[in-house]
């Protein structure tokens, strides 16, 4: 039979459960029972004492987060409502009068064509 932790040791892995959290941004119950070997029911014991300290958060039976950005990025992610990324757009142009008047060509190509053509051409 295992011995009892101290109130130091379990401090520490406390701390490791923190330290953890912060680098990846999440954690969860099961990579917390491989990385540190300990049984599910202290690791879920663990983590409350990680968020009683306020410096992660425990967001239902996900898991423990960095901080509440993770936690929304998390569950846009897995609702499906990831944001689409510009891509290749230079912002630096904005101001240029000649990118302006590129962007005034495409709004008017864009507005003039039929909305079913549009459509098809996505």
């Amino acid at each position: 039979m295992a011995r009892a932790l101290s109130a130091v040791e379990r401090r520490e892995y406390v701390r490791a459960v923190i330290r953890i959290t912060r680098h990846q941004g999440r954690l969860t119950t099961a990579e917390t029972m491989k990385k540190l070997g300990l049984s599910r029911a202290t690791v879920q014991r663990y983590f409350s004492e990680a968020e009683a300290t306020g410096e992660v958060i425990r967001h239902g039976r996900l898991g423990l987060f960095r901080d509440q950005r993770a936690v929304i990025d998390f569950d846009m992610k897995r609702f499906g409502l990831v944001p689409k990324v510009a891509v290749g757009m230079n912002y630096s142009l904005l101001g240029c009068p000649v990118f302006q008047r590129f962007l005034d060509i495409q709004e008017v190509i864009f507005t003039c064509t039929p909305a079913s053509s549009s459509r098809e051409a996505v």
